[in-house]
C-alpha cells in the first residue's frame, strides 16, 4: 500500500480543485539500503518496485482515480543508504555537483535516529571504512534514561513508558498520582540528551582512533542534528576535523533521501 501511494505521489504534478494534474513522463526509482543489506536484500528490494503496478486512489473528497504504472530493472537505482547522506552535501536539487571537494576527504557519517546511530567512513569518496552501529546510543535512550529520572524524582509513583513522554514532549511537563502533580523534566531531557552523545563519541573516538583518519563528521538524522552542539563542543579543540549538517543543513535530518533525489536527478542531466 505504502509503495503504491509513493508511486502515485511521484506521478501527481497538481491538485487541482476537483481532479488531478498526472505527469504522464516515466518514473525512475532511487532508494537505499543499509550497508550491511545492501548485498542480500537490493534484489528483493528491487522486485517491489519492478513490474507493472495497477490501481485506483483517491485523495479526500476528490473521485478515484486509475493509476497504471510500469517499472523495468533500468528504472530503479539502489545505493547504500550513508552514500545518499553524502551526495545531499555534493550535489544540489538541481543535480549539479557544487562541493567536490567534500569526495576527496574521508567522512564520517553520522546518522543517529530514534532505536539506533549508525557510523559509516567513507574514504575520499571511493573506499569504505568502518560502518558500525549503536543500538544504545541513541534518541530512544535518551528519553528511557529521561523516564528514569522521573520515577525515581516521583517515589516511583511516575512509572511511565517512552512512548508516553514522547506524547508530553512539546509541554516538558507530566503529571502523576491522583492529584496529577506535575513534573517538569525538562531539564532531566537536555542532561540526558548530552550524556548519551558524550558517551557516543567516547566510543567513537575508540572505534575511529580518535578521529585520525576523519577530516569531516557528517551529521544527519533527527538526533544527529539535535546532537550538532555537543559534537561541537566536544572536538572543539580537535585540529583540522569539521563538523557539518549533511546537505544544506536545513533539510539535514532526511539527507539521506534528500541524496538519493540529488542523485538522481544528476542522472538524468
Amino acid at each position: 500500500m505504502q509503495l503504491r501511494v509513493g508511486l502515485f505521489f511521484a506521478k501527481l504534478k497538481d491538485l487541482p480543485e476537483g481532479g488531478y494534474d498526472i505527469d504522464d513522463r516515466p518514473i525512475k526509482v532511487q532508494t537505499g539500503l543499509p550497508p550491511e543489506f545492501i548485498v542480500q536484500d537490493s534484489e528483493e528490494l528491487r522486485n517491489k518496485f519492478v513490474g507493472e503496478h495497477k490501481y485506483s486512489i483517491k485523495v479526500g473528497k476528490r473521485p478515484w482515480v486509475n493509476i497504471r504504472i510500469k517499472l523495468d530493472t533500468k528504472d530503479v537505482f539502489i545505493c547504500k543508504q550513508p552514500f545518499g547522506t553524502l551526495m545531499a552535501s555534493v550535489i544540489n536539487s538541481d543535480g549539479v555537483m557544487t562541493n567536490p571537494a567534500l569526495l576527496k576527504k574521508n567522512v564520517l557519517i553520522l546518522d543517529a535516529g530514534f532505536h539506533t546511530t549508525d557510523t559509516f567512513h567513507c574514504i575520499q569518496g571511493t573506499r569504505e571504512g568502518i560502518a558500525l552501529t549503536w543500538e544504545n546510543y541513541a534518541m530512544q535512550e535518551v528519553y528511557q534514561r529521561t523516564c528514569d529520572n522521573i520515577l525515581e524524582a516521583s517515589g516511583n509513583r511516575a512509572d511511565i513508558s517512552v512512548y508516553s513522554l514522547e506524547k508530553a514532549f512539546d509541554k516538558g511537563v507530566i503529571h502523576y498520582g491522583p492529584k496529577k502533580i506535575p513534573y517538569d523534566f525538562t531539564k532531566d531531557f537536555y542532561r540526558n540528551l548530552k550524556t548519551v552523545c558524550v558517551e557516543l563519541l567516547d566510543e567513537l573516538n575508540t572505534a575511529y582512533n580518535s578521529m585520525m583518519n576523519v577530516d569531516v563528521i557528517l551529521l544527519t538524522g533527527g538526533t544527529g542534528v539535535a546532537w550538532e552542539k555537543y559534537i561541537q563542543e566536544y572536538y572543539k579543540d580537535t585540529q583540522a576535523l569539521e563538523i557539518a549538517l549533511a546537505g544544506d543543513g536545513k533539510s539535514a535530518s532526511r539527507a539521506n533521501v534528500m541524496g538519493y533525489y540529488n542523485l538522481l536527478v544528476s542522472r538524468s542531466r
